[in-house]
């Protein structure tokens, strides 16, 4: 019963850590869709590229998307560009960031007999 009891507490404990990691990953994740999303409005928007709040933009979001740039044309209506790219990033990182939640949620599953 002992044995059990401790095995017990250890899954509740994998569980927890995996919640909160989960927690943390999803809070990472939510902060990078916001960037590329701002960047995305900041560039649909024909944010002039000598403003300071789209310089501080392109600086943080350029690990993200640098991958993705030049992977679609991003076609231009005046000075307005609608950024495919960027939105098939935003795509690739909502994937990514399933793929490590279904990974958590294996490691975080707790065993339940009947």
């Amino acid at each position: 019963a002992v044995r059990e009891v401790v095995a017990t507490d250890n899954e509740i404990g994998r569980s927890r850590g995996a919640a909160r990691a989960a927690q943390i990953i999803d809070y990472v994740f939510f902060v990078i869709y916001t960037i590329i999303v701002v960047a995305i409005v900041l560039e649909l928007a024909a944010a002039r590229e000598s403003n300071g709040f789209k310089n501080v933009i392109d600086a943080i979001s350029t690990p993200f998307l640098a991958p993705f740039r030049g992977l679609f044309s991003d076609p231009a209506i005046g000075e307005h560009r609608v950024m495919f790219s960027y939105l098939a990033a935003l795509v690739v990182w909502i994937l990514v960031h399933l793929g490590i939640r279904g990974l958590l949620r294996i490691v975080g599953h707790r065993k339940t007999t009947l």
